[in-house]
């Protein structure tokens, strides 16, 4: 169980960072571009956020469940 929380302490702020940017990018193209490209900034922001609070919580778990002490 904590190696999914390593695994989403890692690889989510990577995948959410990556869409943040594909998103900010998008904020500076045209009209149709800059609406879509908030929502996907968003969602990045989105992802990262709960991707690190979920990991977090798994990792610090009680040890009799698994978790990083």
């Amino acid at each position: 169980m904590a190696e999914l929380g390593l695994f989403l302490l890692i690889a989510g702020p990577l995948v959410g960072g990556v869409i943040l940017l594909v998103g900010i990018i998008q904020l500076f193209g045209g009209a149709e571009s800059a609406a879509r490209g908030r929502r996907t900034a968003l969602t990045g922001l989105i992802i990262i956020v709960l991707s690190v609070l979920i990991g977090f919580s798994i990792c610090s778990a009680a040890p009799s469940s698994g978790g990083f002490h």
